[in-house]
């Protein structure tokens, strides 16, 4: 089986599996991913799990207050402005 057909096995496997599936590969060291020898800790993949959804969650306030305040008034407002007023939203938010 070639590496690309194994890689793209493998992904459907875990995407149908789900995160049980490829914490059991990790921890049994067969790893998919070439010269990849080190094993991802499931607190390494919770971090990265809450970063990716920290920034899906901030793009999507972002576009939020996009839409909120149009795009005439959005373009008026300089970086600093956008940028604080996502924090505001961002804090209330949480």
């Amino acid at each position: 089986m070639s590496d690309n057909h194994r890689n793209r096995f493998t992904l459907i496997r875990w995407q149908s599996l789900g995160i049980e599936q490829f914490l059991s590969d990790e921890q049994s060291g067969e790893s998919p991913i070439p010269g990849k020898s080190d094993n991802v800790s499931l607190t390494e993949l919770l971090d990265l799990i809450d970063q990716k959804y920290t920034m899906l969650r901030r793009k999507l306030l972002h576009r939020m207050i996009y839409q909120f305040s149009g795009e005439t008034t959005w373009e008026i407002l300089d970086e600093s402005e956008k940028f604080d007023l996502l924090e505001q939203v961002v804090a209330h938010c949480y």
